[in-house]
């Protein structure tokens, strides 16, 4: 006598996709080997962390994988996971065992720049300012097109912080002949990226009160001329 028997509960298998490459800042896809043919996934079947998982359809040409998209959470950076849950479909009476646990780095916070100074108010002259930006190696890459400028005359002298990594300087030169009104500084949006290509925020508005006209003696007398 002889039966034909599977006491094998299927095991799924979750992998990235090819070309996927970490910190993902955005959906992207993933592989499922269900070991199963004609299923319909759905997102109850899955656990996932910091993510949302969805867009399932087979993969074509390979009758038991089966494509998915995985989203990460809007302003999360760390790992987000994804695992698929025990006995969600069947192979006969054998309900799937659980997935392995697909892990994957995530970074969808875009860097926030920030502008200080130490200047005193009103400044007279060129003063120098810090740039906190929240990435690393931009020395090279700073320019003051980056930058919107209100009552500058130019902005330069880029360069890194001593003993600081993510930290900038630079030099601010008020315009000439200006008296009682601000001038200002702030960083555009969208001019470097993060290692997950996340372009930057909009920086603070660094407002400062400005003085560039010099003092202007002006001598007189009450002496009747000529003078003896």
């Amino acid at each position: 006598l002889q039966v034909a028997a599977d006491t094998v509960a299927p095991q799924p298998v979750l992998t990235t996709a090819a070309g996927v490459t970490p910190p993902v800042k955005a959906a992207f896809d993933i592989e499922m080997e269900l070991e199963v043919t004609g299923l319909s996934p759905k997102i109850a079947w899955f656990t996932c962390t910091s993510c949302g998982i969805g867009s399932f359809a087979p993969k074509a040409g390979f009758p038991t994988t089966y494509t998915a998209q995985v989203t990460p959470d809007a302003g999360f950076d760390g790992t987000i996971s994804v695992k698929l849950n025990q006995d969600q479909y069947y192979d006969g009476p054998l309900g799937n065992a659980e997935s392995n646990l697909l892990q994957v780095a995530a970074d969808t916070v875009a860097p926030q720049p920030v502008l200080t100074t130490a200047a005193p108010e009103p400044v007279t002259g060129a003063f120098g300012i810090e740039m906190s930006l929240g990435v690393a190696g931009l020395a090279a890459q700073l320019s003051d097109t980056w930058f919107d400028l209100t009552n500058c005359q130019k902005i330069d002298g880029f360069g890194l912080k001593p003993l600081e990594t993510t930290v900038y300087v630079a030099t601010v030169t008020p315009t000439a002949g200006l008296e009682g009104v601000q001038l200002s500084v702030r960083l555009k949006s969208g001019q470097y990226t993060d290692g997950a290509g996340n372009g930057n925020g909009v920086s603070n508005l660094l407002e400062l009160d400005v003085d560039t006209v010099a003092p202007q003696p002006v001598l007189t007398t009450a002496a009747p001329e000529p003078v003896t």
